[in-house]
């Protein structure tokens, strides 16, 4: 977990009306050539959890021509076409190219971006591998005395970091909370909360688990120093996961308008 001053914090967020499969490889096909005979087409992110399978054609149950890792670049030749749900996560079967094989993948696990680096530990982490675009910005500044408090300079702080492809990072710092939150342009919650759990190591490990899609505890999993274990949340726009390590924290991803948001924060 970060600092208590500078807690991370994830909330994944899918525009209303978006199309199910709006960033798993339907977009208009680029023109032009690709290089080392690489064909024309749009870049995008294995976002799995290990890989993803490249198949002969449309279809679960056609022939494996290669095992894609996580993080690898694949070109999308073509238009999204059909309709599955795995792991919680919608989406079609789009062609791709891979490593000079042409094939066809469930494109729910196909992102725009670049997938967390390994050992991600907080959003920051992720927002610099996807790289910064621009300056940073202050958004707002309250000191302490305005808030009625009498310790430190700043009790209330939000920076914007714009950053790579339309995304971009905020950052609010305050007298005894925090929060990161990671907003992605076209993409759903599903698939950013795909991506981006690798982020959430600590107690509670939240890398393996889908996003929520009741509220509610989760038996039998249980947060060190809390005896309180995993809550899920779901509400409306927003979904993710809620627990206590001394204070209360929480991992979220909301629904947002153009795309989502991944927000992870928490405080005393």
């Amino acid at each position: 977990m970060l600092p208590r001053t500078l807690l991370a914090s994830g909330a994944l967020v899918v525009a209303s009306g978006l199309p199910c499969c709006l960033n798993l490889g339907d977009d208009p096909v680029a023109p032009g050539v690709g290089t080392a005979g690489e064909p024309a087409g749009e870049h995008r992110y294995v976002v799995s959890a290990t890989t993803l399978k490249l198949r002969a054609s449309p279809d679960r149950t056609a022939a494996e021509l290669a095992a894609i890792p996580r993080g690898a670049e694949v070109v999308v030749t073509g238009a999204s076409q059909g309709f599955e749900e795995a792991s919680g996560i919608k989406g079609g079967w789009s062609p791709v190219w891979y490593a000079g094989t042409s094939g066809y993948v469930f494109d729910g696990f196909l992102l725009r971006f670049p997938p967390p680096p390994e050992g991600c530990t907080s959003l920051s982490a992720w927002a610099a591998a996807i790289g910064f675009e621009g300056a940073e910005v202050v958004e707002s500044v309250k000191d302490c005395k305005s808030m009625g408090i009498e310790e430190g300079d700043t009790c209330d702080r939000t920076t914007r970091q714009p950053l790579k492809g339309g995304a971009a990072l905020s950052v609010n710092t305050g007298y005894e909370w925090g929060s990161e939150t990671l907003y992605l342009p076209g993409v759903t919650r599903e698939s950013l909360w795909a991506a981006g759990r690798s982020c959430f190591g600590s107690d509670p490990d939240l890398r393996g688990l889908e996003l929520p899609r009741e509220p509610g505890r989760v038996p039998g999993v249980k947060v060190a120093d809390s005896p309180e274990g995993l809550t899920a949340v779901v509400d409306g726009p927003k979904a993710g996961w809620e627990y206590s390590l001394g204070c209360f924290d929480y991992v979220h991803v909301v629904q947002v308008s153009g795309g989502a948001e991944l927000v992870a924060g928490g405080g005393c």
